[in-house]
């Protein structure tokens, strides 16, 4: 019987040693998944974070400034723009409009594309004075800048 015992202890031993790796391999691999499932809910949180962020921020409706502003411009620019006299028009709407005709007519030199080759609609409203000098897209404003109405302060005597 002594004989017997020894095997069956051998037996359980055996079990338990097997019972051990087995347990200690499932540790590992539950560890594993632990790990894994903090980095992605790392990922989510700052991806929750970063939307909420910016769905929470109330967009503003912010009045326009500089070249944005609506402003009088002379006849002639009225009458290039397509609107009635006396119409307010921000810089941006005009240099769009007139960046569309420069495409539109294919006034811009095929070589060098910064330079705009007027025709004779574009120079009435560049003046004469622009004739002489060479008309980029940077130097547009400043031709444009006589159509711009200035306002005139009235001061008040009290």
């Amino acid at each position: 019987m002594d004989k017997q015992h020894g095997t069956n202890i051998d037996k359980l031993v055996a079990s338990l040693t097997e019972l051990t790796q087995d347990l200690a391999a499932l540790k590992g691999a539950v560890d594993l998944v632990e790990k894994k499932t903090k980095k992605v809910k790392h990922v989510v949180d700052l991806l929750i974070k970063r939307e909420t962020k910016n769905a929470t921020k109330p967009v503003k409706e912010r009045k326009p400034c500089g070249f944005a502003i609506p402003s009088q411009v002379t006849d002639d620019m009225c009458e290039f723009m397509g609107v009635e006299n006396g119409t307010p028009i921000s810089r941006i709407q005009i240099t769009q409009q007139i960046n569309k005709y420069i495409k539109e007519n294919n006034l811009e030199n095929p070589e060098n594309k910064q330079n705009i080759l007027p025709d004779e609609k574009l120079w009435k409203i560049l003046g004469e004075d622009a004739r002489s000098a060479n008309i980029t897209h940077f130097t547009l404003q400043k031709h444009l800048n006589k159509h711009f109405v200035k306002k005139t302060v009235v001061e008040a005597t009290a």
